[in-house]
């Protein structure tokens, strides 16, 4: 089976990523798939599970980071993907190859093709994860949980650590309407194990309180296990200081401007001590669409924020690092249907001048008819609809601080075409064009 054919093999599963407000009734399904391969899953070694509302990416990939600096051979499995599904999983920094993909693919579709019942995409995906994690010998591996906790299919996989980052609402249709509620989900599987979180919502610290109480959870929280001293936010980079009970201070280097980015740092490097690092190295560290800095005259930021919690965020940190830039401020923005368009806009509003509504290249992408729409009902500021490629050259030649963001497809459209034009300034996702 050549790449291609994979590929269309994988995208013709049920995918509830591209369906509004729907998800797993069970594991069953998962956990019967996992029995045809002789339960792989229990084979690897070291797995860490990532779960949360905001952050979960960073910190799965400063964690892959950490460990293959230190020379552990780690696999990470994260989602969604910019623009390629091989983005999802990564062994020892280099991401799966078309051949590995393709063999693995067919093996699966071999054993499941013919059987009763279906299998979802995000089910093969993870079992395809493990599958090359396997075959690789990795010593230690990341896995990005997706929604929820309790029926995703990360669950299943063996782990003596989990990182909770910040909780927050999304998914509330399916996860539930309130904080509690979404802990809840999003904890169980947490069962007898080591868990690091930051500081939360008090709601969300009551539910973690009690859960680690009843399942035997042993809590390493901050303000109690971990406090950051020190935080110094640069133009380039950031520096932190952090005073932990199990491992005395540590001093973190984050390559990357952000200050969001600080306690998911934290939480992978405690993360990377518990596994045996001795050190908290992320030289290296590449971080697409998350307040990725592309260009700097004019000023080009792509951000795959796609929910109120985490475009409040990047309102932020705008200011923070460009709120010197006060004219020309230009967003180019796409979301999909089931997101929370009108709160998210209204989030924006008062920090761009002109807004350019575009569609991302999936079906459920709300048209930018739509959202010229809703945008008029709460702004009288100049609003247009454009293709994307228009979109980013007029962004271009009429902006100073232009910033893309919506959805994490909404990134990888734009990366696609400033790879395509050679003006993306990292070489890591180049070998995924072809």
């Amino acid at each position: 089976m050549d790449y291609k054919t994979a590929e269309k093999k994988l995208f013709s599963l049920i995918n509830y990523e591209k369906l509004p407000n729907k998800g797993p009734k069970s594991l069953l399904s998962f956990l019967e798939l996992l029995s045809r391969f002789d339960h792989p899953q229990e084979d690897l070694k070291d797995s860490v599970i990532i779960k949360g509302t905001k952050g979960k990416g960073s910190t799965s990939v400063m964690l892959h980071t950490i460990l293959n600096n230190a020379s552990y051979s780690s696999g990470l499995f994260t989602s969604p993907h910019l623009f390629s599904v091989r983005e999802r999983i990564k062994g020892y920094n280099t991401y799966i190859s078309k051949h590995d993909f393709a063999s693995l693919i067919e093996h699966i579709f071999n054993k499941i093709q013919h059987r009763k019942g279906f299998r979802t995409y995000f089910e093969v995906l993870t079992l395809l994860s493990i599958l090359y994690f396997k075959k690789e010998h990795t010593n230690a591996n990341i896995f990005e949980a997706g929604l929820g906790g309790r029926l995703d299919t990360t669950r299943l996989i063996p782990s003596r650590i989990h990182i909770l980052t910040t909780v927050g609402f999304d998914h509330v249709k399916l996860l539930g309407p309130y904080l509690a509620e979404i802990t809840f989900e999003k904890l169980c599987g947490s069962e007898g194990l080591t868990l690091i979180t930051p500081s939360q919502h008090p709601k969300v610290e009551w539910v973690l309180t009690n859960f680690a109480k009843w399942r035997n959870v042993q809590l390493i929280r901050e303000n109690s296990d971990f406090h950051i001293l020190n935080m110094l936010f640069l133009s380039t980079h950031t520096e932190l200081t952090v005073d932990t009970r199990h491992f005395g201070k540590m001093h973190i280097h984050i390559p990357q401007i952000g200050r969001f980015l600080a306690k998911n740092a934290v939480l992978s490097c405690i993360g990377a001590r518990l596994l045996g690092t001795k050190n908290c190295d992320l030289n290296g560290l590449s971080l697409p669409a998350r307040f990725q800095k592309i260009l700097n005259q004019p000023v080009l930021i792509i951000d795959g924020s796609h929910n109120p919690m985490s475009l409040l965020n990047l309102k932020s940190e705008l200011e923070f690092y460009f709120g010197h830039i006060k004219t020309n401020r230009i967003l180019i923005f796409g979301m999909v249907k089931d997101k929370n368009i009108e709160t998210s806009l209204k989030i924006l509003e008062n920090t761009f001048d002109t807004f350019i509504f575009i569609k991302s290249d999936v079906p459920r992408s709300e048209n930018p008819e739509k959202l010229l729409e809703i945008f008029k009902k709460i702004s009288s500021k100049k609003a247009l609809k454009m293709g994307r490629e228009k979109a980013l050259d007029f962004a271009l030649n009429n902006g100073r601080l232009i910033v893309i963001t919506g959805s994490f497809y909404v990134a990888g459209d734009f990366i696609r075409i400033l790879i395509e034009n050679h003006m993306y300034p990292e070489s890591e996702l180049y070998s995924l064009i072809n």
